[in-house]
């Protein structure tokens, strides 16, 4: 009997170990990613320009042209997401009003403030 102790003591240990070091990766990612998107859409072409280079091997020349390439498709999209993003916000604005006739009073105001606490997190 005394050994089933020790033995489950032991496991707890491990257990809570595995626990504790989940949580904290889980920590350490979520600033991570935080903190890469507050650099915002420049950190973004950095990381693929700097993957490109590294894993292609890429010559002066060749990076040059690369980066010129990122550089015009960037541009580009910025114009296709100002075409669309007053659409897209559209479509947002929608499914909230539908999703806000459909719940009662107290759910509607419990919705409002998801809603104000996860535009706050995007403009962040």
């Amino acid at each position: 009997m005394k050994h089933w102790k020790t033995i489950l003591g032991i496991c707890l240990v491990f257990v809570l170990g595995m626990l504790a070091g989940g949580l904290l990766t889980a920590r350490i990612v979520d600033r991570r990613i935080r903190a890469f998107m507050q650099r915002g859409p420049d950190a973004v072409v950095e990381l693929i320009e700097t993957r490109l280079h590294r894993e292609l091997h890429l010559d002066a020349a060749q990076q040059a042209d690369v980066d010129k390439a990122i550089q015009q498709a960037r541009v580009r999209l910025k114009a296709v997401r100002h075409e669309v993003q007053p659409r897209v916000d559209e479509a947002f604005l929608q499914a909230e009003a539908d999703i806000r006739a459909k719940l009662r009073a107290d759910q509607a105001e419990k919705f409002d403030k998801i809603i104000a606490r996860t535009r706050a997190r995007w403009r962040e």
